[in-house]
């Protein structure tokens, strides 16, 4: 179950670098290559959602202490809404 979350986390990660690196060239842009990014975007949200819910049941699954659940979800829910106003802020 650990390597599962670990596995998780690092795609997850990689969501948010990804969407970090896009966010600057999608600001600069403008027509079809604005919309591009803005779709890439779009995809990577998406998937960093997906993985918020996986990571989130893989940390139930791998312990069933109700205290270890709620700090897993509060630090899941704040480092996606870190990135998010990160994100924003570039945009």
């Amino acid at each position: 179950m650990a390597n599962e979350v670990t596995k998780i986390g690092k795609k997850l990660d990689k969501a948010i670098a990804d969407m970090k690196k896009i966010a600057p060239k999608y600001v600069k842009a403008s027509g079809e290559e604005k919309q591009k990014h803005l779709d890439k975007l779009k995809e990577l949200t998406a998937e960093r959602d997906d993985l918020k819910s996986q990571l989130e049941k893989a940390v139930m699954d791998a312990e069933k202490s109700v205290t270890l659940q709620i700090e897993a979800k509060k630090l899941i829910n704040k480092l996606i809404d870190e990135s998010i106003k990160e994100i924003n802020a570039k945009s």
